[in-house]
């Protein structure tokens, strides 16, 4: 009966062990709110990765965010056209609210070419064509009857 007794007690132990081992090691969530410094209003479409890692994702209408992290040393990175990056270690900190302030430089036009390189427009050595958004909409009618008006 104390051989079985061990038996059972080597088997256990080290199952108790990894199990513990693996509740410490669980991923948890971090939510909070994206806005923009001088207004206040939380920002749409903000991206929210973890650093050094595909995990990531958007804010939502308001600004809210909701993300699971591996580890309490985890570094978010607050992303959003327009505005400067915010990093901000997540610790031990559940919710974590961020103020996104613009960004002092302009955006430049930028040229797409052929091979999908952008550069700006003075430094390419060939002629350039530019589309305004009013023309991606605008269409001829096909059919020379339809052009013709109804009495």
């Amino acid at each position: 009966m104390l051989n079985y007794g061990k038996k059972l007690l080597s088997i256990i132990l080290p199952l108790m062990v990894l199990w513990s081992a693996s509740a410490f090691a669980q991923d948890r969530a971090v939510s909070g709110k994206v806005t923009e410094a001088s207004s206040g209003n939380g920002l749409p479409g903000v991206s929210v990765a973890v650093k050094g890692t595909t995990i990531g994702t958007a804010t939502d209408a308001e600004g809210n965010y909701q993300v699971r992290v591996p580890d309490a040393n985890a570094t978010l990175v607050f992303r959003y056209l327009g505005y400067t990056t915010r990093e901000a270690v997540v610790g031990n900190q559940s919710t974590i609210n961020v103020s996104l302030q613009t960004d002092a430089r302009q955006l430049d036009e930028v040229v797409v070419t052929a091979l999908g390189i952008e550069r700006s427009e003075r430094s390419l050595g060939y002629a350039t064509q530019q589309v305004q958004g009013d023309n991606l909409t605008f269409t001829k009618e096909q059919n020379v009857l339809a052009r013709l008006p109804v009495k």
